[in-house]
C-alpha cells in the first residue's frame, strides 16, 4: 500500500495488521521500513507493507523482498499479490513486488537434494501458458 498516515478500511485483514501494529507498539507508518506479517483467518500468511513513491527502485525492491521473505520461506506454489493507492502506486507495487518475488522466489541449484516446486516454475509455466 502507499506510504500513508491512515490505514483504508477495505485493506484485507484490516483488524490482523491493527492488532499486530497495538502489540508490536509500531505505527502505521513505520511499514515503510519494515514489514509486518501475521496470520489471517483461512489459515493465509499475510504481509503488509507501505512503499513511498520516493524511494529509489532499489529501495522498493528491497523493502519488496523483505516483505516477501517470510512468504518464500514457506517454499508456496503460488502468491496473492494485492496493491492499494492511485493508479501510479498500484503500477509500482505490482512491479516491485513481481519482480521480487520472481528474482527471490527461483530456485537455486542444489546438488546434496532435491527441491520442491518452485514459485520460479508456476510463474513460468502460466505465462508460457498464456502466450
Amino acid at each position: 500500500m502507499p506510504k500513508s498516515k491512515s490505514l483504508a478500511v477495505t485493506l484485507p485483514g484490516v483488524d490482523t495488521l491493527q492488532s499486530r501494529l497495538a502489540r508490536r507498539h509500531m505505527k502505521l507508518e513505520e511499514l515503510a521500513k519494515t514489514p509486518l506479517s501475521g496470520d489471517l483467518e483461512p489459515g493465509a500468511l499475510a504481509v503488509w507493507v507501505m512503499l513511498d513513491a520516493r524511494q529509489t527502485t532499489f529501495e522498493r525492491h528491497t523493502l519488496m523482498r523483505k516483505a516477501l521473505q517470510p512468504l518464500l520461506d514457506e517454499h508456496p506454489k503460488e502468491i496473492t499479490i494485492a496493491v492499494f493507492g492511485g493508479a501510479e502506486e498500484r503500477r509500482l507495487a505490482a512491479e516491485s513486488a513481481i519482480y521480487a518475488a520472481l528474482v527471490n522466489g527461483a530456485v537455486l541449484p542444489q546438488r546434496k537434494k532435491r527441491t520442491s516446486a518452485a514459485l520460479y516454475k508456476n510463474c513460468l509455466a502460466r505465462v508460457q501458458s498464456r502466450r
